[in-house]
């Protein structure tokens, strides 16, 4: 029923814009926290090549937590990239930035493999397109635009649409800088 509610509201004349978040609303992971992926990855053979012993989960979920806190601690209200987590974690780990950058990869990889669509969800994206409705999609995530738009592809929901990335416009959803930034668009 709440979707039939939604699908008409959507199709109203009244309305011109619909905005969607990305991870949790029209995408989510087969993982139940991200820390369960990076878990995932550390059996991965090219994990296990760069360093058997270390723990990985805990190292990239460090470099992460450490470098959000060092943006807040400089009074910065913004996302970090996943380039930015890497450096971060090249910094905590001591790996070179070569291995970095496979494992890098590697994390890209698994999240794309891992993506599945929020199915009824994606119904009211899809109802927004043919709709004609102008759709807004917002991500706080710290994959790069380009990797969003390839999972985006991969559940179904081709544009047209605008995504707003914060880690990559400097404008957060957490501190509410990014809606007046859409606002202007």
């Amino acid at each position: 029923e709440r979707l039939a509610v939604c699908g008409a509201t959507i199709e109203s004349e009244e309305v011109e814009v619909v905005s969607f978040d990305v991870f949790d609303t029209l995408l989510t992971r087969r993982f139940f926290e991200p820390k369960d992926l990076f878990q995932y990855m550390a059996n991965d053979p090219l994990l296990r090549q760069v360093d058997p012993g270390w723990d990985f989960a805990a190292l990239r979920v460090k470099a992460e937590r450490s470098l959000r806190l060092r943006l807040k601690d400089a009074g910065k209200q913004v996302d970090p990239t996943l380039d930015d987590i890497y450096d971060e974690f090249i910094a905590i780990s001591g790996i070179s930035a070569e291995a970095a950058a496979s494992i890098q990869q590697k994390e890209i990889e698994t999240e794309i493999e891992f993506v599945r669509p929020r199915q009824a969800l994606v119904r009211l994206y899809d109802m927004a397109v043919a709709a004609s409705k102008k759709v807004i999609l917002v991500s706080d995530m710290y994959l790069p635009v380009t990797v969003l738009e390839e999972m985006l592809e991969k559940i179904g929901c081709r544009g047209p649409h605008q995504l707003f990335h914060s880690a990559e416009c400097g404008f957060t959803k957490k501190h509410g800088t990014i809606f007046p930034h859409i606002a202007e668009k």
